[in-house]
């Protein structure tokens, strides 16, 4: 019984910290003022380039072993820098979200649609995150990482399309902080 009462605690204490860990630990309030502080900017042409399977094989065939393992690493890198900013800028846009669905019934259907794209992207993200730390070390490993950009891009998206709508003057600024 109470070793039942241990896993049933434990598995609570799990979820509640993977809970957590999803919805991010941002201080964003869920104002739209916030996109241009609490946000980074994530450069999707870079990130696919770093990521793109057609470029490490070409980079293998045309650098010596040595140089090509030292290349990798530094582009697993840059590649880690840029979920991390994924995931972050989801945590903040989830936040958004969650706020505008208290709202009137378009800004609720748009907060959900956003809330719920930030929480599969922030989630997505972290586990492709573990996943990259160990191919630095663990090169054979494969996930598909391509999958981070698309689903930011469509986050992104939504967004533009939301602060089109509430914040017209200032969509473009506030896209530019994503």
């Amino acid at each position: 019984m109470t070793i039942t009462i241990i896993f049933v605690a434990a598995g609570f204490g799990l979820a509640v910290f993977l809970f957590s860990v999803a919805r991010g630990t941002t201080a964003a309030k869920g104002t739209l003022e916030e996109v241009g502080s609490a946000t980074r900017p994530v450069d999707l042409a870079a990130f696919r380039n770093l990521v793109d399977p057609a470029e490490d094989e070409f980079l293998r065939t045309n650098l010596p072993a040595a140089a090509f393992r030292r290349v990798q690493r530094e582009r697993l890198r840059a590649a880690i820098v840029y979920v991390e900013r994924s995931a972050a800028n989801a945590a903040v846009l989830l936040r958004i979200g969650e706020a505008l669905s208290r709202e009137d019934a378009e800004a609720a259907a748009m907060g959900r649609e956003i809330a719920n794209t930030a929480l599969r992207l922030r989630v997505y993200a972290l586990l492709v995150l573990a996943i990259l730390h160990a191919r630095v070390w663990f090169p054979s490993i494969t996930t598909p990482v391509q999958e981070v950009g698309t689903r930011y891009e469509e986050l992104r998206n939504q967004f533009g399309r939301l602060a089109r709508t509430r914040r017209p003057a200032e969509a473009g600024h506030l896209l530019a902080a994503l």
